[in-house]
């Protein structure tokens, strides 16, 4: 099941050049309509200050093709930033990299190269170039601030070449589940990213034996192609129990693979597709009996249909190895804003279906509808991050009545060295999409992430 957080491809703050740029160039275009409307450079820059990234790379290339001898180096800066965005990596490395040349102080330029190294998965190349700006004793201190800025997004939010995590979940029927994960990080080969390391997940409940899947995770994530790229986890673990399951009166010992895998095509800056495919288990006691487990296929897409508003929709479909089947589908639509802390709202509705209704062993009504207001807030400090996340809706299956639902989380992120970061989250789930069993859940987090 593709995660909801991903490495983004454009909706960042503009560098603050670029954007003192770009103003310039709309208020000249708001003063002189004439004028912008012949300006390839003006409106280039309007497109990009509105994150239309393709428009911009266009408008550009054709200006400094126009231009051969400009060597402007605000207009080559904004033409390597429209180009990263819109996913021409290589592209935007070399006008990066000539920048540097021209000029081995160009804060802004240096950092956009180590950013397009770091968004080609070239991490620990982008890291080295990040850092060396961040340490950089020539530069003024708000040039070295916005390189230890970025470095704290690649901590928290991208994929580290370290990480140490325990998340635990305790459900409302008594089920706690304890997850483990160490993972360490390789480049390969170009833009090959691949992570991998043991895994371990513990299961108890009252009146039942503990249980635990113990086995190796490998994460990949690879360009394919300008605007394709792949992403695929995958793990292989063995179930086993210390005592027997009164449902079949023996113990669990049964092996599973599982993936996990999507891709995502961005034909545009503001339009985004991914399809994925999923295999896993279903982890109730009963199922684990059972050794049930589900594939699964989704499609989703999104839309950017103005700089701060977007719409989208998936659908998904599992069949599960007992025979049944579920239907999902959503619509969407959400608000962003970005400032002195990024803000995200989002309405959706959800609906969806088995087949075989309440067969035994995980939650399955004949449908359930689902419709909720959630809102999400990231501040952004030096050295640590502060995101609250909060949900409210209603929701109804078939044979109950509708009930209210929703949940909220915390997470604090701290950046404990140049190469560190340690983030711990709690929060609370009131819905029965939450799990594989239909009930509510309460969970915590601790991770340690690392580039290096």
């Amino acid at each position: 099941m593709k995660t909801a957080t991903r490495k983004p491809t454009l909706c960042h703050r503009l560098p603050a050049l670029t954007a003192a740029a770009a103003l310039c160039w709309l208020l000249v275009a708001g003063s002189a309509p004439a004028r912008a409307a012949t300006d390839l450079r003006g409106r280039a820059y309007a497109e990009l200050w509105n994150e239309h990234a393709d428009r911009a790379v266009d408008l550009f290339g054709r200006w400094l093709a126009d231009h051969p001898d400009d060597r402007d180096p605000s207009t080559r800066r904004a033409y390597a930033l429209a180009l990263s965005w819109y996913g021409l990596q290589g592209r935007a490395e070399e006008v990066y990299g000539s920048l540097v040349e021209d000029d081995s102080l160009d804060a802004e330029a240096r950092i956009g190269l180590a950013r397009s190294r770091i968004w080609s998965n070239r991490l620990r190349r982008g890291w080295r170039d990040l850092r060396a700006v961040e340490d950089d004793g020539r530069l003024t201190a708000d040039q070295r601030a916005e390189a230890g800025d970025f470095a704290l997004k690649v901590l928290d939010e991208y994929m580290p070449t370290g990480e140490f995590t325990w998340r635990g979940n305790w459900d409302s029927d008594d089920l706690t589940t304890h997850r483990l994960r160490a993972l360490g990080a390789a480049t390969p080969v170009g833009g090959l990213l691949v992570q991998a390391g043991p895994r371990l997940s513990l299961f108890s409940q009252p009146a039942r034996p503990d249980a635990a899947a113990t086995g190796v995770h490998v994460h990949v994530e690879t360009g394919l192609a300008p605007h394709l790229s792949l992403h695929a986890t995958g793990w292989y673990d063995h179930f086993s129990s210390d005592g027997a399951l009164a449902e079949t009166g023996s113990k669990l010992d049964w092996n599973r693979p599982g993936i996990d895998s999507w891709l995502t095509w961005q034909p545009t800056s503001r339009l985004r597709f991914d399809g994925g495919a999923a295999s896993m288990p279903v982890e109730t006691y009963v199922a684990f009996g059972k050794e049930l487990g589900f594939e699964q296929e989704n499609l989703s897409c999104d839309w950017r249909f103005a700089r701060w508003f977007s719409a989208g929709a998936s659908g998904t479909r599992a069949t599960y190895s007992d025979g049944n089947r579920r239907l999902q589908g959503e619509v969407r639509a959400s608000w962003r804003h970005e400032g002195a802390f990024d803000l995200d709202v989002t309405a959706a509705i959800t609906h969806g279906d088995f087949t075989l209704p309440y067969p035994g062993g995980y939650w399955a009504p004949d449908w359930v509808r689902n419709g909720h207001l959630s809102a999400k807030a990231k501040w952004w400090g030096r050295r640590w991050t502060v995101t609250l996340d909060g949900s409210i809706g209603l929701e109804k299956e078939s044979g109950a009545d509708a009930i209210t639902v929703g949940g909220g989380s915390g997470r604090l992120g701290l950046r404990v060295s140049p190469a560190w970061l340690i983030a711990l989250e709690v929060g609370h789930s009131r819905s029965a999409l939450a799990t594989s069993s239909g009930y509510h859940r309460t969970f915590a987090g601790l991770s340690v992430r690392g580039v290096f």
